[in-house]
């Protein structure tokens, strides 16, 4: 039996409501492996179908990715209260691309397969919302040291300008620094930006054309960073701690999103950054208060995911022997 598709849907900000003009699709789903790779013991984790982009162009309108869990793997992600798989769970039929009897039974025993065990969704959504700083911190580093090696002489090495390196250092130790590293049983020092490494004995010019690439690398989200704030990654903060205190709340998560108008709103900056984040808070406090009182079980039930799997795995590996 070859790999067998049970699941597909549509995901991301499509499904979320959240999506603008430039939004590329993304797509989820579920598969059986092929029953050589279940026997043996080498089912792959995931398979993606990417959209093939030279390094550094993000995706467009026109562009769509897929990703694939193993069922076996999509389980374990699952009992384990990651945001994807949760998600998967509750995504409308209208949504879905293939569909499956395998994946409805899975659906009917969503309540059991997930708890009150959020941690997974908390954590997530707490990187999404430290995105901005370490972003913008980033990116205005690498600027200021492109700005310095403009005004230095092209064709002289970083030594010429050491003492003013060692100023910026100062200024921004967070991401920059000087290191040294052996080179033919001697101790070379190197400038370090934004964890680029040069050799101090390069020229301004290799130097400057090296911190250009990596400042123009982190495009049009680090820039807004720089200036504030990365909205995306802060509106999906908001998103996902919603998304938790719903589940906690009701036992599920709607999509699209209720509050679309606010999400996109805080996606375009008209929300004063001050206020989301007393709203992230209000809403991680919620949650610590709701998990108790949740109606979800303590713990998913692992035997009951087991079975599913084994159940379907079973099936492919018989199949042609019956």
């Amino acid at each position: 039996m070859p790999e067998k598709i049970i699941f597909e849907t549509l995901s991301g900000s499509h499904v979320y409501g959240t999506n603008v003009a430039t939004s590329d699709k993304d797509y989820k789903g579920v598969v059986i492996p092929d029953k050589k790779s279940i026997l043996l013991q080498i089912a792959p984790r995931t398979r993606n179908n990417a959209s093939n982009k030279p390094e550094g162009v993000r995706n467009g309108p026109q562009d769509c990715d897929r990703e694939y869990f193993s069922l076996h793997y999509f389980m374990h992600l699952l009992l384990d209260g990651q945001t994807h798989p949760v998600e998967m769970l509750f995504i409308p039929s209208k949504f879905w691309t293939v569909p499956s009897p395998e994946w409805e039974e899975i659906v009917a025993f969503r309540h059991l397969l997930i708890s009150k065990k959020l941690t997974a969704f908390v954590g997530y959504a707490k990187n999404q919302a430290n995105k901005y700083s370490a972003k913008g911190e980033r990116y205005s580093t690498v600027g200021e040291f492109v700005k310095l090696l403009r005004l230095s002489d092209a064709r002289s090495s970083l030594y010429s300008c050491l003492s003013h390196l060692e100023e910026l250092i100062e200024k921004y130790p967070k991401h920059s620094k000087i290191v040294n590293i052996e080179n033919g049983g001697k101790l070379v020092p190197h400038l370090e930006v934004c964890g680029r490494k040069i050799d101090l004995n390069a020229s301004v010019e290799y130097a400057l054309n090296c911190y250009e690439w990596v400042y123009k690398e982190y495009g049009d989200r680090a820039k807004a960073s720089a200036e504030g704030v990365d909205w995306k990654a802060v509106m999906h903060a908001i998103r996902i701690t919603e998304e938790a205190l719903e589940i906690l709340q009701s036992g599920n998560i709607t999509f699209p999103r209720p509050n679309v108008d606010l999400l996109l709103d805080i996606r375009n900056g008209k929300v004063k950054y001050d206020m989301v984040m007393d709203h992230f808070d209000s809403l991680l406090a919620a949650i610590n208060a709701e998990s108790p009182l949740s109606r979800l079980p303590d713990n998913p039930h692992k035997e009951l995911a087991e079975h599913l799997v084994l159940s379907a795995y079973t099936n492919a590996v018989m199949e042609g022997f019956v």
